[in-house]
């Protein structure tokens, strides 16, 4: 990145002073190189007239000023019927460099006199004229022609006129500061360019602007949870509710659209031309940012600067000139978790009050936005629906007019696939199918059998691509297991809210692949991450699920070799969705490496059974969750051991809830009876709940989490009540034990908290929907713990 190169252009002689105001000037500004040829460092070609030396210099300027006074100056040695000046002046035209032309006020007024007087004589030629014109203040009739030029060319003809030196100053700094808005539209354009070109999984080879070039684009629906949802197509309804001061929260799962919306809807700004009417949008990705961050719109420039026109911020921009849309990216991707003042330390930031769209993962939404600083700043909330059978189709069918007709009856024939087409209710996973069958010869119907095998079989053909594409002497093994390691370090990056730099890893792969080069290193990194080129750091993947998916295969890895992070991992909190991932993962490999990784992890816990550190009882309570949900034949004598073994309740918590999601109804019959009959149970299931669902830090309640019937619940009862609506039959089988923990949080608090009338309601419609279960007597159970749910709801309500 090299400074802001500005050049200044005139005769010498009668401007020597304005150049040595200019210059003086600029030099107080360490990013600014001031280019004039009375200086010692005024780059001169050897082997050059001094001329053709000046006309090159201007290649290097970024701006240039251009003063004229009463001297046309010395004729150009390459064309001797214009001066060195004039040239100078053409040349920067035809480059197309920023022109700010300062004209002495008495050579500007000349010229008028001039040219006036040239009309109403008789003479055609002005050369004539000029000649025989009595000039009271210029030297000759070239310098008002060369005015003249200035004044009617098509560009850069605003001037700066002065009658003393002592306000030329002020006029500079002002000409430079009205340089902002045209720097914002240079980066807006710039940007959409690259988001434009951003990859897609609707290929590798096409992007987000081939997308929507060939209507590929669905427009999603959405529910709204603050707010009234749009009867028209959504991105037009959110542009007119900007328009009227309006900012919205965009929430969704996983691979529901979110950024792809929020990328559609800033470039919709750009191109219907909002920046005409004084409004410049802007997109952040928030991948890159970190909690600490200032989230002021100079940083947000002084990056974009850097980043787009490979110069440092323009020391000049006024950004208090300006209004902005700021589209505000992943939220949810800064990192792992905020805490409340982080929360309203963000939304007090400068860049917030021109925030109108905001996209976050759905399960932050209460933590984020429910009754905080943040959420009150907004006054639509949508969430994204799944894709509808319909919408799905019709994407389907839009998907296969792109491709080669071989591929395309395969495609075409998921659409008469109904037990098939509900998997495509989300964007991302029906991509990923899709691009699989197209690019990897997936069979059709396609033989995945849940969302990590969708993942497993992308990255595998992705994978195959690049060592296709390139002779770096890689494998595919090899290449997913450089795109593993690095998931895993973006993923810990964000937990301690550090950062990846692109060095760092470069070395990894380097000293691990010996037959790999920096640049080879480079484009394996470049191949399926992004990177911020201001600070030289690898910010995320293609998509948030790949690199979740990519971090549980490596941690599966480590615990097959028995490699770090493992076991030290198994003491952390991981992300559910890797945990999820990590066991899907499990179900799908050969059984003699399920056999080893059950037996390490196994093993690892007999090892460390009668240990009650904290740590070694979290680690209890991880190893739990993995065994309790991996399809092993000796699970069933796992969780056997744990019954007769295990005496530490957090972690028989764990194994009661891993089991009874799985439908052991002995087991549930169990965890109930002693939630009933053990007060201090019962009080440590409901703290490890508040902790849990983030209601309380481990800090307000200590280890082992005993709840003390003080603190709010209302984080925890919406987990639960999403849990109640997901159709995942492993949240049946706990239901039971969730209205009662709800029953005696309101009990114990005597207090409904945030549970409405209409929350009872569905939870009530919820359990009538399981009325036609095999399970009969289970089911009466869960009736009975409903009723005990609305009975405390009649008694504390208010």
């Amino acid at each position: 990145m090299r400074r802001w190169n500005i050049g200044i252009i005139s005769t010498d002689y009668d401007l020597k002073d304005e150049r040595r105001m200019i210059s003086t000037f600029l030099d107080k500004y360490p990013e600014i190189n001031v280019l004039a040829f009375e200086r010692p460092d005024y780059p001169v070609d050897p082997y050059v007239h001094s001329h053709d030396a000046c006309l090159n210099v201007i290649d290097l300027m970024d701006i240039a000023f251009v003063i004229i006074n009463k001297r046309y100056g010395g004729l150009y040695i390459g064309d001797n019927n214009v001066s060195i000046t004039y040239a100078e002046i053409e040349k920067l035209y035809k480059n197309k460099k920023i022109i700010i032309p300062i004209i002495n006020q008495k050579a500007w007024d000349e010229r008028h006199e001039f040219f006036s007087a040239f009309k109403r004589s008789s003479e055609d030629d002005i050369s004539k004229f000029g000649l025989s014109y009595s000039f009271n203040y210029v030297d000759c009739y070239r310098v008002l022609e060369l005015i003249e030029k200035i004044h009617k060319s098509a560009h850069d003809n605003f001037c700066i006129f002065y009658s003393s030196i002592f306000e030329l100053e002020a006029k500079v700094e002002g000409r430079l500061r009205g340089l902002t808005r045209y720097f914002c539209l240079s980066i807006m354009h710039k940007q959409a360019d690259e988001l434009r070109k951003k990859k897609t999984f609707l290929s590798l080879n096409q992007s987000l602007g081939d997308m929507f070039d060939k209507n590929l684009y669905v427009s999603p629906d959405v529910t709204a949870l603050v707010g009234r949802a749009p009867k028209k197509r959504l991105e037009g309804a959110l542009v007119n509710d900007f328009v009227h001061g309006g900012k919205t929260i965009i929430l969704g799962e996983p691979g529901a659209g979110k950024s792809t919306l929020m990328i559609k809807v800033y470039l919709d700004c750009i191109q219907n031309g909002q920046q005409q009417f004084g409004v410049i949008p802007i997109y952040i990705s928030l991948k890159d940012k970190k909690k600490e961050d200032s989230f002021c719109i100079t940083d947000f420039y002084r990056e974009s600067f850097e980043t787009y026109l490979d110069r440092p911020l323009f020391p000049f921009c006024d950004f208090s000139l300006i209004s902005f849309w700021a589209f505000l990216d992943g939220l949810d991707e800064m990192g792992e978790n905020f805490e409340p003042y982080e929360i309203s330390r963000l939304a007090d930031t400068e860049l917030m009050k021109y925030v109108v769209l905001l996209s976050c993962r759905e399960k932050y939404a209460y933590n984020y936005f429910q009754s905080t600083v943040l959420g009150s700043k907004f006054n639509q909330i949508f969430l994204l629906k799944k894709w509808s059978p319909t919408k799905a189709k019709k994407y389907i069918r839009k998907y296969a007019k792109g491709i080669p007709l071989e591929k395309r009856n395969n495609i075409l024939c998921l659409v008469d696939l109904p037990e098939i087409i509900n998997t495509f209710n989300n964007p991302l996973i029906t991509n990923l199918i899709l691009f699989s069958i197209c690019e990897g010869n997936m069979t059709v119907p396609p033989s995945f059998r849940d969302q990590a095998d969708s993942l497993n079989y992308a990255v595998h053909v992705i994978a195959k691509r690049e060592v296709e594409r390139n002779d770096y002497h890689l494998s595919i093994v090899e290449y997913l297991d450089i795109w593993m390691n690095i998931s895993w370090v973006i993923y810990k990056s964000r937990e301690n809210n550090s950062s990846v730099y692109i060095s760092d890893v470069v070395n990894f792969i380097v000293e691990k692949y010996p037959s790999m080069g920096d640049t080879e290193a480079l484009n394996v990194i470049m191949s399926i991450f992004d990177t911020n080129v201001v600070r030289k750091t690898i910010t995320g993947c293609i998509h948030e699920q790949i690199m979740e998916y990519l971090a549980a295969s490596f941690l599966l890895e480590a615990i097959l070799t028995k490699t770090d992070p493992y076991p030290a991992f198994l003491a952390h909190v991981i992300r559910p969705e890797i945990n999820h991932l990590l066991v899907a993962k499990y179900n799908s490999i050969s059984k003699k490496d399920k056999n080893e990784i059950f037996e390490s992890l196994y093993r690892y816990y007999q090892s460390i059974l009668f240990s009650d550190s904290e740590k070694n009882i979290m680690t209890r309570i991880r190893i739990v969750y993995y065994l309790t949900r991996m399809q092993n034949e000796n699970r069933s004598s796992f969780i056997d051991f744990t019954e007769k073994g295990e005496r530490n309740d957090l972690v028989r918590i764990s194994v009661f809830s891993g089991c009874v999601k799985h439908g052991n109804l002995k087991l549930e019959n169990a965890f109930y009876k002693e939630l009933t009959e053990n007060p201090d149970f019962e009080s440590l299931y409901m703290g490890y709940h508040l902790v849990y669902y983030k209601d309380v830090t481990d800090k307000e309640i200590p280890f082992p989490y005993y709840d003390n019937t003080v603190f709010g619940w209302s984080k925890t009862f919406l987990a639960l009540y999403k849990q109640f609506t997901d159709p995942h039959r492993e949240y049946f089988y706990m239901m039971r034990i969730e209205l009662y923990v709800i029953s005696r949080f309101v009990e114990t608090r005597q207090s409904t908290g945030i549970i409405s009338l209409h929350d009872l309601k569905n939870i009530e419609k919820i359990v009538q929907e399981y009325s036609n279960t095999r399970e009969k007597e289970f089911y009466r159970f869960i009736l009975e713990a409903y009723q005990s749910v609305k009975e405390m709801y009649e008694r504390y309500h208010v």
